[in-house]
């Protein structure tokens, strides 16, 4: 991002104990440039998740349970994150993907129900390495093309936590992107060929 003053409204779904706004914050802390950042709300349903949200982020709403928000209730955002349950995707899993019988495997579409509405500038959606095969590649094929359709330019990369000086190795899919319409400055090709060659990755923000 390029410009002199950021403002970064972040709404963080499947929220888990708020990973994705701490992972921000810290970020923001190494960062040379001037960032202002504000996470608005979280979608969270697991009980001592949103105990813990609560703890942490008091002046955080929580909006609940994901198929039940009022989209258009909700505020003006510009970067979303999610990291949407993995369970219908992955090798230990049942891996029944979109047709899930717990209905886990459809909270993809409704991330996409909320970018095409409220159209973010900014996603972050995280997942399990075997999304990339799971249902021979037509599960990733699928999303690949609502991002499209909702004129998202994008890119995804697997991660593994063993390169973050972490005591294990697990590897996690992070499908990242802007809108069409977002800040024209923001080189996005460039910026992600440069960041997976760099292992400090917290630089780019």
């Amino acid at each position: 991002l390029n410009e002199k003053n950021i403002k970064i409204n972040h709404l963080d779904l499947f929220s888990g104990l708020g990973g994705f706004s701490i992972a921000i914050e810290q970020a923001i802390k190494l960062s040379s440039k001037k960032i202002e950042y504000k996470c608005l709300g979280f979608s969270e349903i697991k009980k001592h998740a949103i105990k813990a949200l609560k703890e942490n982020f008091p002046e955080v709403d929580n909006y609940g349970d994901i198929t039940k928000i009022d989209i258009e209730k909700l505020p003006d955002f510009n970067l979303l994150t999610g990291g949407f349950p993995c369970q219908p995707f992955s090798i230990a899993g049942n891996k029944q993907g979109f047709q899930d019988e717990k209905g886990r495997g459809e909270m993809f579409f409704f991330i996409a129900d909320i970018l095409r509405i409220k159209k973010p500038e900014m996603f972050i959606l995280e997942n399990v390495e075997n999304l990339i095969k799971h249902d021979e590649g037509k599960t990733l094929k699928t999303i690949v093309k609502i991002l499209k359709d909702l004129n998202y330019i994008f890119d995804f990369h697997v991660f593994n936590s063993s390169d973050f000086n972490l005591p294990q190795k697990r590897k996690r899919i992070f499908i990242y992107g802007i809108h069409k319409n977002a800040n024209k400055d923001f080189n996005l090709l460039n910026n992600i060929k440069n960041f997976k060659n760099n292992k400090n990755y917290l630089t780019y923000f």
